[in-house]
């Protein structure tokens, strides 16, 4: 349990999130009274509180690139945008994991121009496409072309931002979108659609069953 904790705060996600998160977590444990006593109760009082601030806040950052790119540019101040080209692109599956729903996701290769020396960079994964439901291989192959159309729409409408480190140049960061809604880029949108599903297929299970059982 620890493990797969410290997989989704750290390795899935980005750590930054579970930061502020946990900041303003102990903010209101330390603003607001508690009649709770004694270390273990204030503690799951405490986690408590970190997770209903957590959950939401990951949720919401997951299924907007615009407050990603704005978290990313308030924390990293030394980093400046600047103009690029796209070289390239290349679209691949993330097949699904202990049968949650895979995705397409996009790499895209561009380069840049500082002080008079190009710099060529490859961003990975720079856009997903969930699907909720187990996929088909033609379902796979569909997305994939989506997904690519979709990114060449966004880069020939120069629509991506492009941001650069001032100390050292070589380093950089593509975000191909700055919308401010996209929830098929997010596993969350997966993961809601497919217990949607479900609570549907249950509902109209419960009805059949209902219905018969009055019948007889």
């Amino acid at each position: 349990m620890m493990i797969m904790v410290a997989c989704l705060l750290f390795w899935i996600n980005n750590y930054r999130y579970f930061i502020y998160a946990l900041i303003v977590a102990v903010a209101a444990f330390l603003l607001r009274k508690t009649p709770k006593t004694g270390w273990k109760a204030k503690s799951e009082y405490f986690l408590m509180i970190l997770a209903f601030v957590y959950f939401p806040l990951l949720t919401i950052m997951s299924v907007s690139p615009f407050l990603q790119f704005k978290e990313f540019q308030w924390t990293h101040l030394g980093w400046q945008q600047t103009k690029g080209q796209v070289l390239s692109y290349k679209c691949e599956w993330e097949p699904p994991f202990r049968r949650l729903s895979g995705y397409a996701y996009i790499d895209v290769s561009y380069q840049y121009q500082i002080n008079h020396k190009v710099y060529t960079n490859t961003e990975e994964k720079v856009e997903k496409m969930y699907y909720p439901i187990w996929e088909s291989k033609e379902r796979i192959q569909l997305l994939k072309t989506d997904l690519l159309e979709q990114a060449k729409q966004q880069t020939e409408s120069r629509k991506f931002i492009l941001l650069f480190n001032r100390n050292n140049p070589k380093e950089s960061r593509f975000f191909i979108s700055h919308s401010l809604f996209y929830p098929q880029g997010s596993g969350i949108y997966a993961f809601s659609i497919f217990i949607g599903v479900l609570i549907l297929l249950l509902i109209i299970n419960v009805y059949f069953s209902f219905k018969n059982k009055n019948a007889i």
